[in-house]
């Protein structure tokens, strides 16, 4: 283990942000910020917990200097007008931002009275808006924007989960979805003197959750970038920066190369989140001790991990969030595929075609592929996680 090697705690239970936490994706953030220095607008794309909001919380923390970033988890959000409430809201609580805007409706005394009039305050905790004022916020941060001059900074939105948002909204009102998603369209390419660039990811697929809305095309000037696993090289860092995090905590954890070898082995995708998960157990076990580490307790470990309680709300998501990506039938059928591919091993597509020959099958493949779940090879379909097989096969096949 290198001398000058750093430090790296584990944060299993949030976004892992902040010096010492954060594994650094220094090739991945290169590759963002290009795209956004040509002026395009990005879909970060990648299974749960692989990173994608702790990049963000970098990029928000580390900007270049024309560019202003805000950080918006919109997981929750329901409505069209909700959203662009919050983005109004966010633009005005920085001190930059709303200057400059007020300085131009104060120069052009238009609409001056009015515009404070939607403001209560500004304080410690940000800007209150009106609640009995009529508003319709997307044409209001439109005018916002606009109110700005052309040479002022970039203003960069990091919106972590926009996909939940189009889900929720169009559980009230597919209409209002596709306005939702248009409106979005329009504000990064019809107004081309607003300088605003949009950095959009979440836990499930966006273009899965259009499709279901027919308006695919809709979403087509995005970038996509894919966030990839870990190569061998920086898991085994991660391996080893972790370990001498554990020192903080008086824990000594040594694994020798064939060791942290086999560990890759075993996972096979080298998901930072798996990494840290096993760390932390591995340090669990031998915290009172200075035992060194075989792949019998590699194996002992990952067992415990897909059998245990502690680890349940992690694992049990992957199974819940069918219920997002699906109607009740196509669920039901994307479970039945999952657990034989976690008894089997594999599964073919005239073996998933008999299961229900009326069922667009290839959207079902689709969604578990580009969600993270399985991948086809040689003409059969496997789980790309063998942790995620195991637990499958444990608390969900029959």
């Amino acid at each position: 283990m290198s001398e000058n090697l750093e430090p790296l705690y584990i944060s299993t239970g949030k976004v892992a942000d902040g010096e010492n936490i954060f594994f650094p994706r220094d090739k991945i953030i290169r590759k963002i910020w290009r795209k956004l220095d040509r002026g395009e607008d990005l879909l970060l794309v990648a299974p749960r917990r692989i990173g994608k909001s702790s990049i963000l919380h970098h990029i928000q923390k580390n900007p270049k200097k024309d560019y202003i970033v805000k950080y918006l988890s919109i997981m929750s959000t329901d409505s069209s007008n909700v959203y662009f409430k919050q983005i109004y809201k966010t633009l005005l609580e920085d001190n930059e931002i709303y200057g400059l805007a007020k300085s131009y409706f104060q120069s052009t005394r238009v609409n001056l009275k009015n515009w404070i009039k939607k403001i209560r305050g500004i304080g410690l905790e940000g800007i209150e808006i009106d609640k009995d004022e009529q508003i319709n916020y997307f044409v209001e941060t439109i005018e916002l924007l606009q109110s700005l001059p052309e040479d002022s900074k970039t203003i960069l939105f990091l919106l972590d989960e926009f996909p939940d948002t189009v889900s929720n909204i169009a559980k009230y009102s597919e209409d209002e979805a596709v306005n939702f998603l248009q409106e979005n369209r329009d504000l990064r390419q019809q107004y081309q003197d607003i300088n605003i660039q949009f950095i959009l990811t979440g836990s499930i697929g966006l273009n899965n959750v259009v499709k279901k809305l027919v308006h695919e095309d809709i979403i087509n000037d995005l970038i996509h970038i894919e966030i990839p696993f870990l190569t061998n090289e920086e898991a085994l860092l991660m391996i080893d920066r972790l370990c001498l995090g554990l020192e903080r905590d008086d824990i000594c954890l040594k694994l020798d190369t064939t060791v942290k070898e086999y560990f890759l082995e075993k996972i096979v995708q080298n998901h930072p989140y798996y990494i840290m998960m096993i760390i932390d157990e591995l340090g669990d076990e031998v915290a009172d001790s200075e035992k060194e580490i075989g792949r019998e307790d590699i194996d002992k470990v990952i067992d415990k991990i897909i059998k245990s309680n502690s680890n349940a709300d992690y694992f049990s998501n992957w199974k819940t969030r069918l219920k997002d990506a699906f109607e009740k039938k196509e669920e039901i059928i994307a479970i039945r595929i999952l657990s034989h591919i976690s008894k089997y091993d594999t599964m073919s597509y005239e073996e998933m075609k008999k299961l229900d020959k009326k069922i667009d099958l290839k959207a079902i493949i689709e969604v578990l592929e580009y969600d993270g779940y399985i991948s086809e090879q040689n003409s059969l379909y496997a789980f790309n996680s063998p942790l995620l097989k195991a637990w499958w096969e444990h608390r969900v096949a029959e």
